[in-house]
């Protein structure tokens, strides 16, 4: 009996530990989708705005400098997935960012090779951090996008 009633309780307190888990799993991963969705078509809408005669149609070249972290007040545990952004994993894997804006449906967005992506390193540097009004600029026909202060690994490379 006391094998049997201690069993239960290991049990039961099993469960409510995956209860708990699930819980927050399923809050964090939430929270970081409608983030990200949100972040992918705040990005476009800027990219649409800096051009009059912006074509969805047709293919642009973006650069993106830095990356977007999300923090949540769920924990997380070290090399979790649960809160992991688009726009976050990688250091700022642009080609990560533009899967997933793909698969959201923003599918005429290209990036430059890596070698055109550092020579672009210099114009981001009086750049303002998203969402400040400039951190969206079109030179040319690159649209440049800096989402943080501190550079992914691509654009280190010149600092």
């Amino acid at each position: 009996r006391i094998f049997a009633t201690l069993g239960v309780l290991v049990t039961l307190v099993f469960q409510l530990q995956i209860m708990t888990l699930l819980s927050q799993y399923m809050a964090a991963a939430t929270i970081t989708q409608a983030h990200d969705r949100l972040l992918a078509a705040d990005l476009y809408r800027r990219i649409g705005e800096q051009s009059p005669d912006f074509d969805r149609e047709k293919m642009i070249e973006i650069d993106v400098y830095g990356k977007k972290d999300v923090k949540l007040i769920y924990s997380d545990s070290w090399g979790s997935a649960t809160q992991g952004s688009f726009f976050d994993w990688d250091n700022g894997n642009i080609h990560r960012m533009l899967a997933y804006m793909t698969v959201l449906g923003y599918s005429n967005i290209t990036t430059l090779p890596e070698e055109g992506r550092r020579a672009n390193t210099a114009l981001f540097k009086d750049m303002p951090v998203w969402p400040a009004q400039g951190s969206v600029k079109l030179v040319g026909k690159l649209y440049l996008i800096k989402l943080s202060k501190k550079p992914d690994p691509v654009h280190t490379e010149l600092n």
